[in-house]
């Protein structure tokens, strides 16, 4: 009796009973096999290449699907819409950045090598600033959404210079993925970490 790690590709997954069918690399399709209550069923999708270890190697009845991974172009487990997925390492577009007082710049947050893919609902941002110029406000706005929301900060005229206020938030994302950077009454150095992205 050996154990072993075999390949195969997920056909499906029952979430009620927690099992799953697949076919392995040798031709043989097996139902109805265990998943390891590790895996998230959001990532359980058909066509993700899987592992499963065999118990016995010669009892295709005695195994478990240990985990599930990309294969080339298919079968990558992708969210369900609604869920949060994190940056590691978070997407840094600025740092100490220095927007002039009055002024909007629109800046585009996904696709490229920014980790975010295009089409996102919302992201999880840090937005961190700090007046150069007296007191004033850092906004952040999606373009062309309704209802007109986003999110911001205040520098008051307290706060000294180089030190930065903090505010933590969802920021909705319009289909186009631009965001209006305005801030007003003063020039202020703006630190924005986008941690996570909602799909």
């Amino acid at each position: 009796m050996a154990q072993i790690i075999k390949r195969g590709l997920l056909l499906g997954f029952n979430a009620s009973s927690y099992t799953a069918m697949v076919s392995m690399l040798d031709g043989n399709v097996i139902r109805d096999i265990p998943v390891a209550t590790h895996m998230d069923p959001s990532s359980l999708l058909s066509g993700a290449a899987c592992a499963v270890l065999f118990f016995d190697e010669n009892n295709h009845t005695d195994a478990v699907v240990l985990a599930v991974y990309p294969q080339g172009n298919y079968g990558v487990p992708t969210p369900l819409p609604g869920r949060v997925t994190m940056l590691i390492p978070p997407y840094r577009p600025y740092n100490g950045t220095t927007f002039e007082a009055n002024t909007t710049t629109v800046a585009t947050f996904t696709g490229g090598s920014t980790g975010i893919p295009v089409g996102v609902r919302a992201i999880l941002c840090s937005l961190q600033s700090a007046p150069t110029s007296g007191a004033g406000y850092v906004v952040l706005k999606p373009t062309n959404l309704t209802p007109d929301i986003g999110m911001g900060i205040q520098t008051s005229q307290g706060s000294v210079a180089g030190v930065y206020e903090k505010v933590f938030g969802i920021l909705p994302m319009a289909p186009d993925g631009k965001v209006n950077v305005r801030t007003i009454n003063a020039k202020c150095a703006v630190v924005l970490e986008i941690t996570g992205y909602i799909l």
